[in-house]
């Protein structure tokens, strides 16, 4: 039987990073039905409800107005995807976004949220975002800061590991019950995990990187001049998104 997987799916306007990313995000859940939802829209006429994303089906459902009884129907997992909309620059769907990530967290949906997803996750929480002067697009690697056992979502992964960051808002801030688990040199808060009240970690974390920028999505976005490295930059092949992802896989399901 299929896992059902949710996705804020804020990118469903961008042909490669739209489809390919949510595929390659949610690809490590093996066989899986996709709940895509898509505060953004006004209606989802006009929009294809359903078909494939890089081979994996999916269908768009409307934004529940129960969210812990919706969740409770059996979806494994929620991913929050990145947008080009920001935070910084609200608009009239956030509003909708931030209640259902917080609700999905606080009633134990394991939770991703990636780039923008990140951010929603920090401000659902009362965290404080920032838009820097200038934005950061680039493969970087970032230094876990736990200093005893590593989180769970970065096991395995080469210290510290590659992954590509695309952004210029940022969490500057987050909640005490918030878990800082790794920096970059050009932002201080680039992963983290939340817990609930008590300290206890939770199974929802936030990254600023994007993961599901894959070796073949990051040569697309090199041939089409969308980032600065070229196609053949050794770096791609060093990335480690589909470890970090295949980890949240397995955290969900556990």
């Amino acid at each position: 039987m299929p896992t059902k997987v949710a996705i804020l799916d804020l990118l469903c306007e961008r042909e490669v990073y739209g489809p390919k990313g949510n595929a390659a995000a949610i690809r490590s859940f093996g066989e899986v039905e996709i709940l895509a939802l898509n505060p953004q829209l006004p209606s989802l006429d006009g929009w294809q409800k359903e078909g494939e994303w890089d081979g994996l089906p999916f269908h768009r459902v409307p934004m529940p107005s129960d969210v812990e009884a919706w969740f409770d129907d059996d979806v494994a997992a929620l991913i929050i995807s990145g947008s080009r909309s920001n935070l910084t620059m609200p608009e009239p769907w956030m509003d909708e976004a931030t209640d259902l990530v917080r609700r999905a967290v606080e009633h134990g949906v394991p939770t991703l949220g990636i780039c923008f997803g990140h951010q929603l996750l920090a401000a659902a929480f009362g965290g404080r975002l920032q838009r820097a002067e200038h934005g950061f697009h680039d493969i970087s690697t970032v230094q876990l800061t736990s200093k005893g056992e590593v989180d769970p979502l970065f096991k395995a992964c080469e210290r510290p590991p590659q992954v590509v960051f695309t952004h210029q808002d940022q969490v500057v801030e987050i909640p005490d019950r918030f878990q800082l688990l790794a920096e970059a040199h050009h932002v201080g808060i680039a992963a983290f995990r939340i817990c609930d009240e008590e300290g206890v970690p939770l199974r929802a974390w936030g990254v600023q990187f994007h993961p599901e920028s894959t070796a073949a999505i990051c040569r697309h976005a090199s041939e089409v001049e969308d980032m600065p490295f070229t196609v053949d930059d050794p770096r791609i092949e060093e990335l480690e998104g589909e470890r970090i992802l295949a980890n949240f896989a397995e955290l969900s399901l556990a």
